[in-house]
Formats: structure tokens, sequence, C-alpha cells
């Protein structure tokens, strides 16, 4: 049986840091990713891709995992960390489709670029400068759909087909039958849960997201988007909720809504603005604009959806694809850059002066209208560099999936960020990687090492390091021989995210950990492992 054990190591000199950022221009790239702090900001700052990093105030995260071996085990020079991989299993990405009359293209569009979302969470690109991909690959997803459709609280409204709760929250994944190639059926939500990228199953995943995430036009025109992600995943995602399984506790959860209409949650006690015999209440299409005091705060949704992700290592990411002006730097990016799109001329509600029974719309595109989203952009302000909002009126969504996937990105990287031992190929073999770093056991007791084992001695003098703990007293640290890493694809570069390794003989040797991430590690061959109560540290020399 093999024992496997995710090893940080920090390839740069001196101790290194212990806190990391989301990524982006000054953060400094993990090491098994491109080299170069100047290329890793060029990245960030050019291209296609320019302004859909993260901004500079992005929240830091400090590294949860103890970063620093025991003292004394660390030679003066070398690079060395003591690494406990936390358990992070992937992304849940949930998708709340505004499937009203008006929605047509809109659909049609996401279900066309959403596949580039997924493709470049699990399959990146491989740099051809160093044969490495570009970020570490989730190898486990999740994605799920649900419609804005919340019902009418039991009053009858034209276009509400259930006036009851709509599709309340639960997730959709009927096909869509006007779809070519789409199964006949789906689980309620799609999942991919590889050890590493298959191209197959990720085109597959983006097919069938097509599926079932294009929802049709046939949803209530009371949009309740807010209400419908929150109670899709609160009340429905109980193991034995209709929704059950869909979202975990130690992944990274994204969020992302689609329409062209403001959110009109109502509050509980308030489903009177339904009521079409209610003329007191005027014009039904406006009185989500008339009665804000029928409507559920903000603030519920900000409190609502933060807690979703309290006390957890993995944040909660958002996604609006909103009715926000078009280009408009005050209203598109992330939430902490758009401070004053509240204050935007199109941003301020109003009737129509030509149609009285609609408001002004905030944007206009070829494939229709839409009308300004402050509830939405109020959310993004509140959770700030985790939030970003692009407008549905743009013909392109892809700067918004790409700021998305970077934000997962960066979460995955840093949760592998240093975990690596640097590979080369061995001159004489292809298959075979080599390396100079050491794997070490530090023993809870001074007891002799295990037969397997040597007396750590780093600079090759017969005289074993001295090791002391970190109340002071003397501990055993114990060298772990080097088996060799064997590849499977000897024409392809050692760290290649598509490699199986094993052991070339007996000890330790270079591995991948697939814990919702492929994130380099150490594995031990039978009794090469940690003994009870150890620590392990991994040593690279200058």
């Amino acid at each position: 049986m093999r024992t496997t054990i995710a090893l940080l190591v920090l390839l740069a000199s001196g101790c290194g840091r212990t806190e990391s950022t989301y990524g982006g221009p000054g953060s400094h790239p993990p090491p098994y990713l491109d080299a170069g702090d100047a290329a890793w900001d060029a990245s960030w700052d050019s291209g296609p891709d320019a302004g859909t990093d993260p901004p500079a105030d992005a929240p830091v995260y400090d590294v949860p995992w103890d970063v620093e071996p025991p003292p004394g085990t660390c030679p003066p020079g070398w690079s060395c960390r003591n690494y406990e991989l936390p358990v992070f299993r992937g992304v849940d990405i949930l998708v709340v489709v505004d499937n009203s009359m008006s929605m047509a293209e809109e659909q049609a569009t996401m279900a066309r670029q959403f596949p580039e979302l997924i493709s470049s969470l699990l399959d990146p690109e491989i740099n051809p400068t160093t044969s490495r991909p570009v970020h570490v690959p989730i190898t486990d997803l999740h994605i799920g759909v649900v419609s804005t459709d919340m019902g009418t609280g039991g009053y009858s409204v034209e276009t509400c087909s259930d006036p009851i709760d709509g599709d309340d929250g639960i997730l959709q994944h009927r096909p869509n039958p006007l779809i070519a190639g789409c199964e006949d059926e789906y689980p309620k939500y799609l999942t991919y849960d590889v050890a590493s990228p298959r191209p197959g199953l990720v085109d597959g995943m983006a097919t069938d997201f097509g599926c079932i995430g294009v929802l049709g036009i046939d949803g209530c025109g009371f949009e309740q988007q807010l209400k419908a992600g929150l109670k899709a995943l609160t009340t429905h995602a109980a193991w034995d909720g209709e929704n059950g399984g869909f979202l975990r506790d130690d992944t990274v959860l994204m969020v992302i809504w689609l329409s062209d209409e403001e959110d009109c949650s109502v509050a509980l006690g308030n489903e009177g603005i339904f009521d079409t015999l209610d003329s007191s209440l005027g014009h039904l299409g406006l009185r989500c604009f008339h009665h804000p005091y029928m409507i559920e705060p903000v603030d519920t949704y900000v409190l609502g959806f933060a807690d979703l992700r309290a006390g957890s290592l993995w944040p909660m990411i958002m996604g609006m694809i909103v009715g926000v002006p078009e280009g408009e730097k005050d209203c598109v990016g992330f939430g902490s850059d758009i401070g004053e799109c509240l204050d935007h001329p199109d941003m301020i509600e109003r009737i129509d002066p030509i149609s009285m029974t609609r408001l002004v719309p905030s944007c206009v595109s070829g494939s229709g209208e839409a009308y300004a989203p402050r509830r939405f952009v109020q959310l993004a302000q509140s959770f700030g560099s985790g939030a970003y909002v692009h407008s549905i009126c743009s013909s392109d969504y892809e700067p918004a999936l790409k700021a998305l996937s970077r934000l997962v990105n960066s979460v995955a990287d840093l949760t592998c960020e240093g975990a690596i031992v640097d590979l080369v190929k061995d001159p004489g073999d292809d298959c075979l990687c080599n390396t100079d770093c050491a794997v070490v056991h530090v023993l809870a007791d001074r007891g002799p090492c295990p037969d397997s084992m040597r007396e750590w001695d780093h600079d090759g003098d017969t005289i074993p390091n001295v090791v002391r703990n970190g109340s002071g007293s003397v501990v055993k640290a114990c060298e772990v021989s080097y088996a060799g890493t064997r590849i499977e694809s000897c024409s392809r570069d050692c760290h290649d995210p598509y490699q199986v390794y094993r052991a070339a003989g007996v000890g330790w040797y270079y591995s991948l950990s697939y814990t919702g991430v492929a994130c380099p590690s150490v594995s031990f061959t039978a009794g090469s492992g940690p003994p009870a109560g150890a620590s392990t540290f991994v040593a690279c020399p200058p």
C-alpha cells in the first residue's frame, strides 16, 4: 500500500512569504508555473485579458498551514518547507439563468462562451517555453443551473405558469429539446472528477452545459434572481434536499447570474405585490420599482451568501452578467472598482416618458434592452474583488468568464504554491526524472531512524545535523532515500500535467496529489513514509 503526503517546497532562497494574494501584478508566480516575476506581471497586464486580473487590493489569504520546518532543520542557504495540504476538493459553480421571454439570445451566447471557463479551469494551456501548465488544473468540478422563476406567491400572473413557487431554486437538468446532440436525460448537476486533464471529458462537459443551461424563455417575467440563487444553496442544498450533494464545504463556490432585469426578490409576507386585482399597487411591471419596501433588502443576500463560506479557507466568487452600461469602467469590473456605478446616469431608475409602463433601459444591444441592476451592483460592491460585473448588452461575455477563471485559478495556485520538487531529465534516460532535493522525517523523539532511512547529513561530512523541536529539545531527523521518479510519457516534460508517475526504486518520488487540484506532491514506497508522530519537510539546496 502506498502512502501519499503533499509537501510544500520553496525554491527561492530564504524563508519566503507567509501570505499570498489572489495574484496579479506584483505577486509571485508559483514556481511550478512560468518562471520569472516580470513574465508573470506581463501575463496579467497585456493581451485580451488585460483588466480582468484581480485588483491590487484583492483579499490577502494567510497561508493556512505551517510553513516553517522545525528549528535547526534547514541548512543555511537551503530552501525548506513544511507542508500539510489543506482540504480543497475543487469548485462548485451555480449558474442562475433568467428564463423570461427576452433572454433567448443571451442564453445562447452564454452556452457558446461558457465552455471557455470550463476549459480554462480543467485543462489549462501549456506554456510552450516551459512545457508546464499556466496554472494547476482543477480536478473536481460541479456545475448546476437554476432559473430565476420563483413563482408569484400563489397569485395568477401571465407568463408565470406555476404561481406557487415556480422552479423554486431547484437545479434544472432537463435537456433543451431544441438543441441537437443532447442526451435524453442528465443528472441534477454536472460533475467532473479525474486525476489529470482529459480533454474529451472537458469538451463533453461543455456540451452538456449547453444542453441544460439554455432554459428557454417560458419562465416567469417576475425575476427573483438573488432569492433563487440563495435558496438553491441553502434550503435545497441539504444532503436530503432537492439539490443535495451539489454544494460541498471544502470547495471554492462560484455563483454566476445571467439576467437583463433588476432583481425583484420579494420579501416573505409581501406576496400581495403579485396581486393583479390590487390596482392600488400600480402597473404590474413597475411594482418592484414603486414599492421597494416589499422587496427583500440586499443585505439579506450579502449576509446569506457570505454565510455559505463562513469559517471556510476557500472563498465565494460571484459573477454578474447583467444590465450595467456597456463599456463603462465605473460599472464593469470587480466589485471593489465600481464604487461610482450607482451614480452613473444610466443606472438611475426612472419611468420612461415615452412608455409610462416601463423604466428607461440602462443599456441597449442588438438583441434587446436591459434594466439597471442596482441590487446586483450593491451585492458586488459588498463582495469587493471577489465579484465581477459585466454588461449583458455586450456580445462578448468572455472578459467576465476569464476574470472569474483567474480568481479560481489564483486560489487553486495558492493551494499548491511552492508545492514542488524541481525535476530534471536524467541525461541517459528520458523516462527518469532526478532532483537534488531531500525529504526528511523529523521524529517525535530521539529514537533511532528506521532501517530504511539515515540520519540527515546535508553536507556529507558524516556528522548528522543537530535538530531541535519547538521547545529546544534535540530530536532525530531522518532522510528518506530518493527512489527516482519514472514518467510514463518519456517525450514530455517531467512536470507535464498529463504525466503518470511511479517510483523507480525504494523511497520517495515525485507525484501529483489530487485534492480538487492537481498539486505537485511526493509519494512514498512501503516503509518510507513518516513514522507515527513525525513531521515531514522538503529541503532543496541553493
